[in-house]
C-alpha cells in the first residue's frame, strides 16, 4: 500500500509540475506579445506608413468587443498617420485609412510621437525581476 501511495503522489507531483510549466509558458507568451505590441506601437507612433499598416491590420482582424477595447489605440494611430497641419479627422467604423491620409502634408512631414505611446520605445529593455524561476 505504501508503494501505491508513493506512486500516486509521484503522479500528482508530475501533474502539478506540468501545470506549472504550462502556466509559465502562457506567461512567457503573454510577455512576448506585450513586448512586441508595445515596440510596434512605439515605432508606429513615429512612422506614419507603419501606423497605417498596423491600423489596417487591426481593423481587418479585430472584431466585436476587442475592437471597441482598442479604439483608443486606433485613434492614436490615426493621429500618427494624420499629415501635419491638417487637423483631426473623425474616425468611425466606416472610415478607411485612405480617408485619414487623403490630404497632402503641410509643413513638417515628420510626425512627433503620440503622447500616449511615448515611453514604450524602451519596453523591451525593462527589468524582468518580477518573473519567478520555475
Amino acid at each position: 500500500m505504501a508503494q501505491r501511495r508513493s506512486l500516486d503522489q509521484r503522479v500528482r507531483d508530475a501533474e502539478l509540475q506540468a501545470a506549472r510549466l504550462k502556466q509559465a509558458q502562457r506567461q512567457l507568451l503573454t510577455r512576448q506579445k506585450i513586448i512586441v505590441g508595445g515596440t510596434l506601437l512605439s515605432a508606429a507612433s513615429r512612422d506614419p506608413a507603419l501606423a497605417d499598416q498596423v491600423a489596417t491590420i487591426l481593423r481587418q482582424k479585430v472584431t466585436g468587443r476587442d475592437l471597441q477595447a482598442i479604439e483608443p489605440v486606433l485613434a492614436q494611430l490615426a493621429r500618427a498617420i494624420e499629415p501635419a497641419g491638417t487637423g483631426p479627422v473623425p474616425v468611425t467604423e466606416s472610415t478607411s485609412i485612405a480617408d485619414l491620409t487623403a490630404s497632402e502634408p503641410v509643413g513638417d512631414t515628420e510626425s512627433p510621437p503620440v503622447p500616449a505611446l511615448a515611453g514604450l520605445e524602451n519596453v523591451s529593455r525593462r527589468s524582468t525581476s518580477r518573473t519567478r524561476p520555475l
